[in-house]
């Protein structure tokens, strides 16, 4: 099932809804507008932030981007592809030796084995720093979060980020997310690039779970609790 995003409801944006300052307010993309090929969609979410919130996650987008992006098949996703060949390799990196120092001595291969356990093979990967990806998918959830209910999660609120495909782990995350969102609608933004469902438990609205799909290559399931009652094991 999908259905379209809608605008937001609730406070005005009338405060940065990540620190809470007021004044001067910018617009942060959710997701990072990076992530998409101009001319950028005219469905892109935008929330209230201000400029020292927005500007901070300014790194970090162009990092959670290669992880997006890097692991794109041309043939069954040709606008991820050519993010990765056309705006990465030859502007992002090109711009930034530190950046591009940082990705070549992450590359590794990776050990391919089906569901049953069967060995494939291997395939090239790049390790990723897993804080600066988290970061990325709490602030985007967070987002969310405000522009769907119109509030931010209670700061008492743990976020647990499980990404995947794993290859170590093939379709253990999968089947947690349907578990956890099984038959919730997909809303599309940017004609698919990048789609999202989510449930709330119905005692504690600020608690669910939140499952972002980019592109064809990579998902990030957010489970939003508290204490041990969630769990990123299935």
């Amino acid at each position: 099932m999908i259905h379209k995003t809608k605008k937001s409801h609730g406070t005005p944006p009338s405060s940065c809804i990540y620190c809470g300052t007021t004044g001067k307010l910018t617009r942060d993309h959710v997701p990072p507008r990076n992530l998409f090929p101009a001319p950028r969609p005219s469905d892109l979410i935008t929330v209230p932030a201000c400029v020292r919130c927005n500007k901070s996650f300014e790194l970090d987008d162009e990092y959670f981007r290669i992880a997006v992006v890097v692991p794109a098949d041309p043939e069954r996703d040709p606008i991820a592809a050519g993010l990765w060949a056309e705006t990465v390799v030859r502007g992002t990196l090109n711009r930034s030796p530190a950046l591009k120092s940082t990705i070549i001595r992450s590359l590794t291969r990776l050990d391919m084995t089906t569901p049953a356990g069967i060995y494939l093979g291997t395939t090239p990967t790049v390790r990723l720093d897993r804080k600066r990806l988290d970061r990325i998918a709490r602030r985007i959830v967070t987002a969310l979060h405000w522009h769907h209910y119109g509030h931010v999660p209670h700061p008492e609120v743990e976020f647990t980020v499980t990404m995947g495909p794993d290859p170590k782990r093939p379709g253990v995350a999968e089947r947690v997310a349907m578990d956890l969102l099984g038959g919730r609608p997909w809303a599309i933004v940017g004609g698919g690039a990048f789609r999202y469902a989510h449930g709330r438990v119905p005692e504690n609205p600020d608690w669910g779970a939140w499952l972002l799909a980019f592109h064809s290559t990579v998902f990030c399931l957010v489970v939003l609790s508290k204490g041990e009652q969630w769990s990123q094991e299935p």
